[in-house]
């Protein structure tokens, strides 16, 4: 397993992720909506983020695999366990921090 194929198939998911976003007029709404909550609760909204890029992560990662994801080779996996572990510890960095930092 060499770290360049491991790299490759993680900038794949990564440009998977936008095959999955909505129509234009749905993600541009869901953005703004976001920016106008990051303004009023900063927190919130990035945990948001993160999570709607969870979203299209798995979605990335199950059609990178061809829908059945026992057939995927060991880079693949791989790629799939960093950017998952990534995206899971922010989300519950976050959330953590919003529960705690609670101030209403």
């Amino acid at each position: 397993m060499d770290y360049h194929e491991v790299l490759n198939d993680i900038v794949l998911l990564l440009r998977g992720m936008g095959d999955f976003l909505p129509s234009t007029a749905v993600t541009v709404g869901a953005l703004v909506a976001l920016l106008i909550l990051l303004f009023m609760r900063g927190k919130i909204a990035l945990f948001l983020c993160f999570v709607a890029a969870r979203y299209l992560f798995v979605r990335s990662f199950i059609a990178l695999s061809g829908g059945d994801i026992y057939s995927l080779d060991l880079t693949g996996v791989v790629a799939g366990i960093v950017v998952g572990a990534v995206l899971f510890f922010i989300d519950v960095y976050l959330l953590v921090k919003i529960i705690f930092d609670w101030s209403e």
